[in-house]
């Protein structure tokens, strides 16, 4: 999976296409749980389309038409080069397995070449995401939940900017007698 807040602007629906299936490629989703392009997305925002990950759930696909400032912006061709490369091998083990009755049954082979499997061999299909989803929501209160499927709350538990925010204007609206009173000091101040 991808970790960093980023952001790709996709001006044709190609680019569009290329990118959003990279990141299903990569394991994520979008927002409302979909894991496919969705290409209506793009015919919505045409060539001002933009694709972010980080904007409300870290491992979430998001679309919009502007530039998030705390996301780092990728051409297409950039972020293709990053995280569209071809399958990475990863060594699962360096040696066959080993016990007194097979040992004598490996040939010296089998002992000098690692077993190799590719990122491609642990893709997470539909069923293994909504699982995955599953078990890590069964813990949260109902409280959590409901946060986090509005995007509220972030998968590590934290608020979003979206929450803060709405917290602080209701803050800010229940003090306003407050802020009314220093408003008052002030232009006396100013008046002195």
């Amino acid at each position: 999976m991808i970790i960093e807040k980023l952001q790709v602007p996709t001006p044709t629906k190609e680019e569009y296409k290329e990118v959003v299936q990279c990141m299903l490629d990569n394991g994520h989703v979008w927002r409302s749980g979909y894991t496919d392009v969705c290409e209506d997305i793009w015919n919505y925002y045409g060539k001002k389309t933009n694709i972010c990950l980080g904007y409300l759930g870290i491992y979430d696909i998001f679309c919009g038409r502007y530039l998030e400032p705390d996301h780092k912006t990728y051409t297409t061709k950039e972020f293709l080069d990053k995280y569209g490369k071809k399958e990475e091998e990863i060594k699962i083990n360096i040696m066959a397995p080993y016990n007194d009755i097979e040992y004598y049954f490996l040939s010296s082979q089998d002992l000098v070449n690692p077993i190799i499997q590719t990122q491609k061999d642990y893709k997470l299909d539909n069923k293994t995401m909504n699982i995955k989803k599953f078990v890590k929501t069964l813990t949260l209160s109902k409280e959590d939940k409901l946060l986090r499927e509005y995007g509220l709350q972030n998968d590590c538990g934290d608020f979003t900017e979206e929450a803060k925010e709405l917290v602080i204007n209701k803050l800010v609206e229940e003090n306003k007698d407050y802020l009314v009173e220093i408003a008052t000091k002030l232009k006396e101040e100013d008046k002195e």
